[in-house]
């Protein structure tokens, strides 16, 4: 699966709101490759914070996140993403502050059943001018899924 050619399926200008998984609260499906993509002001930034974080652990064997993780990405102003991050399993991470005014986090599963209930996090903008886009792949066809966004 590829990012090459995302689906953008929603476009909204809210300071601060929330986002999910593809079917949070229920499972996750599988075959998903999903980016988010938070974009401030040029010289703002976004803070994510997550309030429930469950995904498919590290596996017997492996000493990384391999299979269901969470890529987290800063962009810098050319356009080159910089990886802070992986996560996977139950531990929540920490509220994540972006250095540069435009965060991506990716969202990969693999093709296995998933068992897990994914994630719910809130995002704030700093600054002024800001924007949200969500871009998702599932299987080379559009994924829908709800995104609740507050003023």
């Amino acid at each position: 699966m590829s990012l090459e050619t995302p689906v953008p399926f929603l476009y909204l200008k809210n300071i601060t709101g929330t986002f999910s998984s593809p079917g949070y609260p229920s499972q996750y499906p599988s075959r998903l490759d999903c980016l988010y993509v938070f974009d401030a002001a040029p010289n703002g930034g976004v803070v994510v914070k997550f309030d429930h974080f469950e995904l498919q652990g590290i596996q017997k064997g492996d000493t990384v996140c391999r299979y269901d993780y969470l890529d987290v990405f800063t962009v810098d102003k050319r356009g080159v993403q910089h990886r802070l991050d992986r996560f996977c399993g139950r531990k929540t991470p920490q509220e994540i502050t972006s250095p540069q005014s435009k965060l991506e986090i990716r969202f990969v599963t693999d093709f296995g059943q998933n068992l897990a209930s994914g994630f719910h996090g809130h995002y704030r903008f700093l600054g002024n001018d800001l924007s949200i886009r969500v871009m998702a792949i599932l299987a080379n066809q559009p994924v829908v899924f709800q995104l609740y966004l507050s003023h």
